[in-house]
């Protein structure tokens, strides 16, 4: 489910982006788990300098809309189409892949318990639950995301004189 609300919110975020006048230039969302007791979600914003205010304000706006009205139909179904799709090609290109992948899912499985059921059995497994999961299910994956409460605020640009 956390994946899905994150790859449906970074869709809607890069729809703003590339409409005229969009605050940013590009923005996503993701988690991440820097050790086996600490879960973070990130949101990345790409904006002109000065603009870092508005492009955050857009942005939280956005996921405060989430939160108050969920997703639409069509979001949903190319998130989950898009994990699919993700998931198949690791399939097919399970012979390329480099070991880190591996090692990775074997790291999870021993510090956070994830099971280590590797590609081919996630891909059934998805086929077989992602059309029974709703909007509404995804949505509410926000609700536990407190983008107001221990929240911290990195903004990372080039040196002026790199601007001239």
């Amino acid at each position: 489910l956390e994946h899905l609300f994150h790859e449906a919110l970074s869709s809607r975020l890069y729809k703003i982006a590339v409409t005229p006048g969009a605050p940013f230039f590009s923005a996503s969302t993701c988690i991440s788990f820097p050790t086996s007791t600490v879960e973070t979600a990130a949101l990345s914003i790409s904006v002109e300098a000065g603009g870092e205010l508005q492009a955050l304000a857009s942005v939280l706006n956005e996921v405060e809309r989430v939160s108050k009205y969920g997703f639409e139909e069509a979001e949903v179904h190319i998130a989950k189409a898009n994990l699919l799709s993700d998931l198949e090609a690791d399939h097919i290109e399970r012979e390329q892949l480099e070991s880190e992948g591996f090692c990775s899912e074997f790291v999870e499985h021993f510090v956070r318990r994830e099971p280590a059921m590797g590609v081919a059995y996630e891909v059934s497994l998805c086929r077989a639950l992602l059309p029974e999961l709703t909007c509404a299910q995804i949505a509410a994956v926000g609700a536990d995301y407190r983008w107001d409460l221990n929240c911290v605020v990195k903004i990372t640009r080039p040196q002026a004189s790199w601007l001239r």
